[in-house]
Order: structure tokens, then sequence, then C-alpha cells
């Protein structure tokens, strides 16, 4: 397209298919964590909360092993250790997360059925999520 105005903006076209394309890996990694947490949900206590904290610190307590978790951030220990993996220095990497590999697969086969069709499936899916979440607010609102 930008080649039609000038060949000199040919290269403004192509930059913005290679950001596209690096925005739509990373647009899908957090739809990824947000299968990843709906899918932890279905658990009670859910993983994330207090009481899932307080029972992996009296498991430790009884274990032997001291922990120095700081209970105003469970969820983000959760997010940080569980989802993330993150490791203790930068020299250990640690391996794949294999429930962020599947939620990933999970994640890219939903993006494609999305698609798949052109316009008539994405015109499906827009009626579906554009008054998605005003109806759950009014249910969440009436509970």
């Amino acid at each position: 397209m930008f080649t039609y105005i000038n060949k000199k903006f040919q290269g403004i076209g192509w930059a913005s298919v290679v950001v596209s394309f690096f925005v739509s890996i990373y647009y899908a990694i957090i739809l990824c964590w947000s299968v990843f947490f709906f899918f932890q949900s279905f658990f009670s206590p859910l993983p994330w909360s207090r009481e899932a904290n307080l029972n992996s610190i009296s498991q430790n307590i009884t274990s032997g092993n001291s922990t120095n978790s700081n209970e105003g951030y469970v969820n983000m220990d959760f997010f940080s250790k569980e989802v993330l993996g993150i490791s203790e220095s930068i020299g250990n990497m640690g391996g794949l997360n294999s429930h962020l590999v599947v939620c990933l697969f999970i994640t890219y086969a939903l993006i494609y059925f999305c698609i798949q069709e052109g316009i008539k499936s994405s015109l499906k899916v827009v009626y579906f999520t554009a008054p998605a979440p005003v109806i759950l607010l009014f249910v969440l609102l009436f509970k």
C-alpha cells in the first residue's frame, strides 16, 4: 500500500507488518494467561487466595521449611512463581511450563476458529463478545 504512494515508503509497510506480528504473539500470550487462570478458577480454594497460601505456609511449617512470603501479595506470588515460573537467577533459566504450553495451544486454536471463515465468523464472535461483559455485570450486580 505504501509503495503506491512512494517507493521509499515500502519500508514503513514492512515495518508495520513486523510490528503487528510481534504484537499478535504478545497478545496471544496474555490471552494464554487468561485461559490458564480460567482453568485454575475451578479449584477450591482458589490457588491465588489467602486460604491456599495459608495452607501452603502451614504445610511448610509442619515439614520444617521456613518461608518468607508476604501475605499482602498472594496473587503476585502465584503469578510469578506458578504461572511464569520465575527462577532465582538469570543463570537458572528453568524449562517450559507445560500448563502454559497447553493453554497457548488452546488460545491459538480459539483464535483460529474465530477467524477461519473471515468476516462471517468474526461477526458472530462480535455479536457475543460485545454484549457479554454488560450481561455479566448485570448478573453480578443482581447476585
